[in-house]
């Protein structure tokens, strides 16, 4: 293990350093050795060397050329067993296409090919856009979101892609407004306080790719449906009533409450010397020291207080999850 990491570390090293000159001549004899890709990967090499560099670019499209057919042959021979799969590879000969056309070396047109792969690539956006609808059709719209947005990826004009994807983005989306706790405490202003904290907290993690479909109501809107009494004091009837009229599918609500404190104090002492300075009748100085005593009290308070929320569905008012 030890020489074949040796050997392959070596030969990085002496492709890093090689010059194009020597990178085309390797890839001329990968290329009579039967090994396209190596003969492909080197003038590439060359090329980010020396752009200009035309041996390298004639070495490139050498290569280029049996690697181009080889892909034309495997996606044809894929199309009759699997379509998506031969799509899928299609792609990935696209992707090939367009770097090589990136270094200066085109491919050859081949219209019959070109034909063959067009369809290929819209019948396997048609196979996810029925996969969508069958499963907007059972209601799982997250799920066909994403077959729609799969069918997108091989064909984007593919029939009325655009329209069904937003369909099952608002079918699967779910809005949601957490509401000021009630505040079951003697501390005045904590519910919106602590609504404040809860929502940026929260806001900063709701977002794609994580959910995707979660959309997360904004505090001005909550403020602009709740009453100044409810930031204080809002009951569940309530937390659903206001979830109504801000149009969202869930609410979040709680209380805080149980607040409960204590109060511990300690003191200690220490003598500490304080430096004067004096002088007699006849000018001279003398330096005393003045003793004392510092004492010094410590007190600590802890406060403690509990809550408890509850995520509810605002159209049939079930708890959806809790927490305490």
């Amino acid at each position: 293990m030890r020489r074949l990491l040796t050997l392959f570390w070596t030969a990085t090293l002496l492709l890093s350093c090689a010059g194009p000159v020597q990178l085309t001549r390797m890839s001329e004899r990968e290329l009579k050795a039967g090994n396209p890709r190596r003969a492909y990967e080197l003038p590439r090499s060359a090329l980010d060397k020396q752009r200009n560099s035309a041996p390298a670019r004639a070495a490139m499209a050498a290569a280029a050329s049996p690697l181009a057919a080889d892909y034309r042959v495997r996606v044809l021979d894929l199309a009759d067993v699997d379509t998506v799969a031969a799509a899928r590879y299609a792609h990935e000969f696209g992707s090939f296409r367009a770097e090589a056309a990136r270094y200066g070396v085109a491919s050859t047109p081949d219209q019959a090919y070109a034909e063959q792969e067009s369809r290929i690539i819209t019948g396997a956006a048609g196979v996810y856009y029925r996969m969508g609808n069958e499963s907007l059709r059972v209601d799982r719209p997250k799920e066909a979101y994403a077959r729609f947005v799969k069918a997108r990826e091989f064909a984007p004009g593919y029939r009325d892609l655009e329209r069904r994807i937003e369909q099952a983005y608002e079918r699967a989306v779910v809005r949601v407004a957490i509401l000021p706790f009630a505040n079951q405490t003697d501390v005045a202003g904590l519910s919106k306080d602590l609504a404040d904290r809860i929502y940026a907290a929260v806001a900063r993690q709701v977002a794609p790719p994580r959910f995707q479909f979660t959309e997360l109501k904004g505090r001005d809107e909550v403020y602009s449906v709740v009453t100044v009494a409810q930031l204080e004091d809002l009951s569940r009837d309530e937390a659903l009533a206001v979830g109504k009229r801000l149009g969202v599918d869930r609410v979040v609500a709680g209380r805080f409450y149980g607040l409960r404190s204590s109060s511990e104090s300690d003191s200690y002492g220490q003598t500490i010397y304080r430096k004067t300075v004096e002088r007699d009748t006849g000018n001279v100085t003398h330096v005393r020291y003045a003793e004392s005593d510092l004492r010094v009290i410590a007190r600590e308070r802890r406060v403690q207080a509990r809550y408890e929320f509850m995520v509810l569905d605002v159209r049939h008012g079930a708890v959806v999850a809790s927490r305490s």
